[in-house]
């Protein structure tokens, strides 16, 4: 509700300014952070627009994560593939044959 009391009531944030962001590369740094944003408005350290804001940016990063964990999986399994005579292209199988004909 707009202008309500509970929305006027500046609520002390859960860490000062001065203490460094923890970092967040991993889905279990996502899964803390997003412990931590259920807990602060329920003891008012954090107000719950805060946390709704930051929660929209968990996502976003946990995403990122995901998405980079994928990317180099991909490119480990092609390397891999790329370093196995199992799998060949087409060409280099016909060029194998030709030699040995």
């Amino acid at each position: 509700m707009v202008g309500s009391a509970d929305e006027n009531t500046a609520l002390p944030p859960s860490t000062s300014s001065s203490e460094p962001l923890p970092k967040i590369e991993t889905t279990n740094a996502v899964k803390e952070v997003v412990a931590q944003l259920i807990a602060d408005p329920r003891f008012g350290r954090l107000h719950p627009r805060m946390a709704a804001g930051l929660a929209s940016l968990l996502i976003l990063q946990l995403r990122v994560i995901q998405e980079t964990n994928l990317e180099q999986r991909v490119a480990r399994l092609e390397k891999l593939l790329a370093e196995s005579d199992l799998f060949k292209t087409a060409d280099e199988a016909e060029e194998k044959q030709n030699v040995t004909h």
